[in-house]
């Protein structure tokens, strides 16, 4: 049995389509925002996990140093210690003030790949009561500040404690 006639049997009209057609756009808007929101993401997940590596392997380097200069109570580079080529600088406190654009290995040399990277260090004393309060003459503990960044991103900082009673094991 027949309902109607072939009149009444039409596809979508002209409405219909139109309306089909603005979901599916709009659906197709949604996840390309969605998709993009995900590769941002992504990109900053990816330039935080390099950011930590390249302040960890400067913070270890440092904190590899001697806590200061022998018979020297300079802090800073002492003369001849070149910040630019991180193999001159021989104790910890050398390193303070360090600015690198881009990174370098430590004899100066740029590392490929990471020319928009930056790195900076800051050196201080603090006291063993609160490691986060500077202090202005030697405490025999020193915090160490390493920032790393990629071009006007936020930096990941790293913090270390280096101590003087390390060096007489």
């Amino acid at each position: 049995m027949m309902r109607g006639s072939a009149a009444d049997r039409r596809g979508f009209t002209l409405v219909e389509a139109a309306v089909s057609s603005v979901v599916v756009a709009l659906m197709l808007a949604a996840s390309l925002n969605a998709a993009g929101a995900a590769r941002a993401r992504v990109k900053v997940n990816e330039d935080r996990a390099t950011g930590i590596w390249l302040a960890q392997t400067l913070l270890r380097e440092i904190t590899a140093q001697p806590y200061a200069e022998r018979g020297i109570a300079l802090f800073g580079p002492e003369l001849g210690e070149d910040p630019g080529r991180r193999s001159t600088l021989d104790d910890v406190d050398d390193y303070d003030g360090l600015l690198e654009k881009p990174v370098c290995d430590a004899n100066g040399t740029a590392l490929p790949g990471y020319e928009k990277w930056q790195r900076s260090v800051t050196v201080r004393y603090v006291l063993a009561s609160n490691l986060l309060t500077e202090s202005i003459t030697d405490t025999g503990l020193k915090r160490i500040i390493v920032k790393a960044w990629r071009g006007s991103g936020i930096p990941v900082q790293l913090s270390g404690i280096r101590s003087q009673a390390r060096d007489s094991w």
